[in-house]
């Protein structure tokens, strides 16, 4: 696998990612919203916190794909 190919993988992968996790994010927004009349304290703490985790992990995702966009970039203007 040349490395122009590997760098098109590893981008599907993370948009693949990134696209599970924003519909964990949805999913969890539209459940608070669904129990909002009976959620306790610490099911607003917990889904606040995992809201905040998934986010930070979109974040890294997202720029570990800038990245590999700009190296594929590169990569094509070396040839």
């Amino acid at each position: 696998m040349s490395k122009n190919e590997r760098l098109k993988a590893q981008i599907d992968f993370l948009k693949t990612i990134v696209v599970l996790l924003l519909t964990a994010i949805f999913a969890m927004a539209g459940w608070l919203v669904t129990i909002r009349k009976t959620a306790e304290l610490f099911d607003v703490l917990l889904v606040g916190t995992a809201t905040l985790a998934l986010s930070v992990v979109v974040f890294l995702l997202v720029r570990i794909s800038i990245k590999s966009l700009k190296d594929l970039e590169n990569l094509k203007e070396r040839r």
